[in-house]
């Protein structure tokens, strides 16, 4: 995840790690979303799903809201589901709970 430099827009990027080196590999292209300021993601149990705590909306004067968007992995691609879970503006941590 991180913030495009000169573009106004943030995105969020699938990467590798290479076990030997540590090295950083985006896989696929950065996708790109309406929100702003996005503040952590997490993977779910499986590693299929990816869920992005997004600050606020980027063309709110004064945000009331933010929200947590959920992205599945499929074949190396990131693909936004419809899924969108509204919070208060200002959503900053995200917490995997154990498994029962």
């Amino acid at each position: 995840m991180n913030f495009m430099p000169a573009t106004g827009s943030s995105s969020l990027s699938l990467v590798r790690i290479d076990g030997k080196t540590g090295a950083l590999k985006v896989v696929g292209k950065q996708y790109g979303f309406a929100g702003a300021l996005p503040e952590d993601a997490i993977f779910d149990h499986e590693s299929n799903i990816i869920a992005v705590a997004v600050y606020h909306a980027k063309d709110e004067a004064f945000p009331e809201r933010g929200w947590i968007d959920y992205w599945e992995i499929e074949n190396d691609r990131l693909v936004k589901t419809k899924t969108q879970l509204n919070v208060t503006r200002g959503v900053h941590d995200l917490l995997l709970l154990p498994q029962q």
